[in-house]
């Protein structure tokens, strides 16, 4: 092992009046572990948000390790709030690089195209991990407003040349990221989701509850920060469904953020307050259980990379709706799948899967089969040689 590398990512962690940092969404020890599995220090330069008490969420434990040091960048929300802040932030990121010998960059996100313009000029390698794609994010229920349009050509423009200059690149799809967003013809590539399923994680389609024609019970997981998991399509979809076709239909969303008065008062006006519950944050036993328990899981996102809570509903041998977007079309039948912000098209292909039992049992096969590529052992060696790839090329001193 060599070295101390940086990883800057968008992620949100939390500071305890005890000075120990958590992750609510479970950037905890194991996962932060696994790049320390080729280097001898991580140095984590994130936003960081004081907080009174520990969340009760997912992720939620401290991280202990005397190997893992963070660089705090004073939090923000949006591109708006980021802007004023910016020479201090470019100066946080400027100053935990000059610690480092090389850099993974988790995007998209502002924090990467911040860094990476700063490792250039500092001369240090990074790498890059595509985990999503901005094409769909800005004028998605509203993100961007008026200025959406620039922000998007921003953003994606930035993410092509970030995963151009890229010393490596991982990409979470197996096809669809890497023609978006192509690496340089010299930078190791290698395809490996984020998403790793032990054993334990998987539930057979035998074993799930038999369902009955025109009544189901619904389950969507997804961040409420934003509209980019399509809880307004979702909604919109429902009321046109059980107003116009009559189905009996209760749906339970998990997740929690900014915009869930927003799609409370959306649930209300629609009439469906008994029909469409929000769950809040569920830890990832409850996700998992949600998803086994459910009739149909729903995923109607505006933007995806390789979803997470799809491969853990398709583990869970769960029948499964979603949208056209990212890399959904590597895991979801075709047959399944609608375009984004588009309520009636969601609406049709549930009204179909609701009224066919047949055809719920054939997509839960598919779904659980798909998801055995996904087994943490396989992972594991993939992402195992990317980071030690990334680790011979910081050591040999390439830029």
């Amino acid at each position: 092992m060599t070295g101390r590398l940086a990883l800057i990512l968008e992620e949100r962690f939390q500071r305890l009046p005890d000075g120990r940092i958590i992750s609510p969404s479970g950037f905890d020890d194991h996962i932060l572990g696994r790049y320390l599995e080729s280097f001898d220090h991580l140095l984590v330069i994130a936003r960081i948000q004081p907080t009174s008490r520990q969340s009760e969420t997912s992720g939620s434990v401290p991280i202990s390790s005397d190997r893992i040091q963070f660089i705090p960048i004073p939090p923000y929300i949006g591109v708006g709030a980021m802007l004023p802040r910016l020479p201090i932030i470019a100066a946080a990121v400027f100053c935990g690089l000059k610690q480092v010998d090389g850099a993974i960059l988790r995007a998209p996100g502002i924090m990467a195209m911040i860094a990476a313009p700063l490792l250039r000029l500092l001369k240090r390698p990074y790498a890059v991990e595509l985990i999503g794609d901005p094409m769909g994010v800005f004028g998605s229920g509203g993100v961007g407003g008026t200025a959406a349009p620039l922000y998007k050509l921003v953003a994606v423009s930035a993410t092509r040349q970030l995963c151009a200059k890229a010393r490596a690149v991982s990409y979470v799809t197996h096809h669809t990221l890497q023609a978006a967003y192509p690496p340089a013809e010299s930078a190791f590539t290698v395809a490996c989701s984020d998403v790793a399923l032990e054993d334990s994680d998987f539930f057979e389609p035998d074993a799930r509850r038999p369902g009955r024609p025109g009544r189901a019970t619904l389950f969507a997981a997804g961040s409420l920060e934003q509209m980019y998991k399509g809880a307004d399509t979702l909604v919109a979809a429902i009321e046109w469904l059980t107003r116009e076709e009559g189905l009996d239909l209760v749906v339970r969303w998990a997740g929690d953020g900014r915009c869930r008065a927003e799609v409370a008062n959306l649930i209300e006006n629609a009439g469906l307050s008994a029909r469409f519950h929000l769950l809040g944050a569920l830890n990832r036993p409850a996700v998992l259980e949600e998803m086994r328990a459910c009739d149909i899981y729903v995923q109607p996102s505006r933007t995806e990379g390789l979803p997470r809570a799809v491969i853990e509903a398709c583990a869970q041998g769960a029948p499964i709706i979603a949208t056209r977007v990212g890399g959904i079309p590597e895991l979801v039948q075709e047959e399944w799948l609608s375009p984004p912000a588009e309520p009636k098209a969601l609406a049709f292909n549930l009204a179909r899967m609701v009224r066919d039992l047949e055809a719920r049992k054939r997509s839960s096969a598919v779904n659980r089969a798909t998801a055995e590529s996904f087994r943490a052992s396989d992972l594991s060696q993939r992402r195992g040689t990317f980071f030690s790839t990334f680790r011979s090329i910081v050591n040999s001193g390439q830029r």
